[in-house]
């Protein structure tokens, strides 16, 4: 046999494999899955109550009308929540007497102490507890100079404070809820400035016309700890 019948034979036999090929099939299936999601969640805190609260023409020895000072989770997770108070001057325009009038912003925040504070907790399942907790023993872990009151000042100090100071690494579940309620009372005067122990019985002119503007600021976060 010479070599041009073996080349046809050889190229006879691929065309015949692959017509072979062609009348050959094979099962398959193919599924599609749609919808696959990535979204964040949300972390969302509101604040409620008797805020912003403004007072007037306050006087030493008087105590203030109690505020409240309410916040609620409403995001998809638990956070930690934070507080804490910022405040600047703000002194009426006419000072009527020569010695009234010049305390700065801290002399005059120090001269505003807590008298009274409670709490009270609510969840979804629940409601309003019902249980109304004396917090100031709490609080007075801000009472930096022992006087045993804790004033403004000392708030603003001790900077950002946990919703439940006993309990810092309590987070606050969703849809929960806290309210504060805080009695303030002026005092009559300082032994020293500015922040210094508070002193009583004392006639002073000094706090006349003086004032604070405060910013109360609440963060809820994710992990725990103050916020930087």
């Amino acid at each position: 046999m010479n070599k041009k019948i073996l080349a046809s034979i050889f190229v006879i036999g691929i065309l015949a494999l692959a017509m072979g090929w062609g009348t050959y099939s094979w099962f398959s299936d193919k599924e599609t899955s749609t919808g696959n999601v990535f979204q964040s969640g949300t972390i969302d805190l509101i604040l409620f109550g008797t805020i912003p609260f403004e007072f007037y023409d306050i006087k030493p020895c008087e105590d203030l009308a109690p505020v409240t000072v309410g916040f609620q989770n409403i995001g998809q997770n638990p956070g930690y929540l934070y507080n804490k108070i910022t405040y600047i001057e703000k002194d009426k325009a006419v000072v009527p007497e020569s010695d009234g009038g010049n305390l700065n912003a801290d002399d005059f925040a120090a001269l505003i102490y807590i008298k009274a504070v409670t709490y009270e907790h609510y969840t979804l399942a629940g409601g309003w507890s019902g249980v109304v907790r004396n917090d100031l023993p709490k609080w007075m872990d801000m009472d930096l100079n022992k006087d045993g009151y804790v004033s403004l000042y000392e708030m603003k100090q001790c900077g950002w404070i946990p919703y439940d100071v006993s309990k810092p690494e309590q987070p606050l579940p969703v849809g929960d809820a806290g309210r504060w309620v805080i009695t303030f009372h002026m005092a009559d005067s300082l032994v020293s400035y500015p922040g210094g122990a508070l002193e009583f019985g004392v006639e002073d002119n000094w706090p006349q016309a003086d004032g604070i503007d405060l910013t109360w600021t609440a963060v809820l976060k994710q992990t725990s700890g103050p916020p930087a």
